[in-house]
């Protein structure tokens, strides 16, 4: 099976959205101490996603787990969710070209 590919443009689409979110995240005044960990609702609304997309990427966005069991609570770094996004991206735009 080979590697999904994504047209040139519809990378550069996504790259400037990336940019616009975080851009406007690093933006937003906030009274968060700079490594308080936030939940899956607050990191969807900071980065503009669905918080079913947040639980489903869970792993590659660097998901703290609390607690043991089968459902543990999960709070997420948002300068760690930054950095694997903008390495997500940009190993698509290698994969692209």
């Amino acid at each position: 099976m080979s590697a999904a590919r994504l047209h040139p443009a519809d990378v550069e689409a996504i790259a400037q959205r990336v940019a616009e979110l975080l851009h406007t995240v690093h933006e937003a005044p906030t009274s968060r101490n700079d490594h308080q960990l936030v939940t899956a609702h607050e990191l969807a609304r900071m980065f503009g996603f669905t918080r079913g997309w947040v639980y489903a990427n869970a792993d590659p966005l660097g998901a703290a787990r609390l607690g043991d069991g089968n459902r543990p609570r999960l709070r997420f770094d948002p300068d760690i969710v930054r950095e694997r996004l903008a390495s997500l991206l940009t190993k698509q735009t290698v994969t692209s070209r």
